[in-house]
């Protein structure tokens, strides 16, 4: 179990780049000194743990992407207590915004106090061979989740 601030992001172009990729085709970088080769290695990497870090300094402890999450990332957040999740509907980034009083955000520049949520308690429970993730205590008392499970989709008909 886990509480504490939550950061949605949807459409963050800055989460898609958590997730390293290889190069696209045909780049190419010219350069007149071998050393400096190592120089731009070292900020692209710069620029990977710079938005890493936003995260992290924000203070939230969980963070919903819903685009991928690399490995690095998902590491990274990990070695510091923060929980990640991929890849998680527009809608229900919007519910777990409403339901933690927190906002969606597109960057990882403003991720200030006031847009994040919160929650009590988070868990990850798994129900039959679905895993939910529960937001409990969450401060507009307006948000209720209730989960039907039965033998068969026509059950609820």
């Amino acid at each position: 179990m886990l509480s504490g601030r939550v950061v949605t992001c949807c459409h963050c172009q800055v989460i898609q780049d958590f997730e390293l990729k290889s190069e696209k085709e045909n780049a190419e970088i010219r350069l007149s000194d071998p050393l400096q080769y190592q120089s731009i290695v070292d900020a692209e990497w710069n620029i990977i743990y710079d938005k890493l870090d936003k995260c992290v300094k924000s203070g939230a402890k969980i963070v919903l992407s819903r685009l991928a999450i690399g490995d690095l990332a998902t590491q990274y957040f990990a070695d510091r207590d923060i929980l990640c999740a991929r890849r998680v509907t527009e809608e229900d980034l919007q519910r777990v915004a409403t339901a933690t009083g927190g906002t969606v955000q597109t960057s990882v520049n403003n991720v200030v106090d006031d847009v994040l949520g919160s929650c009590e308690v988070f868990e990850e429970k798994q129900v039959g061979n679905e895993r939910f993730n529960i937001f409990s205590g969450c401060p507009s008392g307006q948000t209720m989740t209730i989960v039907l499970r039965g033998g068969a989709d026509q059950v609820f008909y």
